[in-house]
């Protein structure tokens, strides 16, 4: 939600306490606004010992007059806090209808990419090599599994997915009846 609505990234990075070289940097490095926002918010974070608080957070968006954006995810955050998760833990591998609805729901590909703790250049290769954002997630999916010689479980994806405001799609998952969520992965790689 804040990568998409922040209007001024490079305000946001000069509140956050970024040097005049990094915002150049990240200038260069991306196009897309919503990537710079989400740089500019994982370079603090990597400069400081302890996360990001939201309390921080919401007083430099409030700096920047994004009330809207904090109202909205004040919101979010109550409707997260009345919502009951099922545990779908024991149904891991995955399921190919649950990796179906995250290839095409998931909104920003390169975004998982980096919270797969992808490098930049495997994405690149991602880009070039797969012209759909669908094809594009599956990739990153399927790279993660790869590296780690194992399949990917539901928790560390829920948790990825929830870090990209994607809570809709966490939401939509596991309110699947149990039954299709028993099917079989693919056996293949995909």
């Amino acid at each position: 939600m804040i990568y998409q609505r922040v209007c001024d990234w490079r305000r946001l990075g000069h509140l956050l306490g970024l040097e005049v070289h990094e915002l150049n940097s990240i200038e260069i490095d991306y196009d897309k606004k919503e990537d710079r926002v989400e740089r500019c918010i994982l370079l603090k974070k990597e400069s400081e010992a302890n996360p990001i608080l939201w309390s921080y957070l919401k007083d430099i968006l409030l700096k920047m007059d994004e009330k809207d954006l904090v109202l909205d995810i004040k919101r979010k955050a109550a409707e997260l806090l009345q919502y009951e998760p099922i545990d779908i833990s024991h149904v891991d591998p995955i399921c190919p209808l649950v990796f179906d609805m995250i290839y095409e729901r998931v909104c920003n590909w390169r975004r998982l990419g980096h919270l797969l703790d992808l490098e930049d250049y495997e994405l690149n290769n991602i880009e070039i090599n797969n012209a759909k954002k669908a094809d594009r997630v599956e990739r990153c999916i399927s790279l993660k599994e790869e590296r780690e010689a194992n399949p990917i479980q539901w928790f560390y994806l829920k948790d990825i997915l929830l870090k990209m405001d994607e809570t809709d799609l966490v939401i939509d998952i596991e309110k699947m009846p149990a039954n299709l969520l028993q099917n079989e992965r693919h056996v293949e790689m995909r």
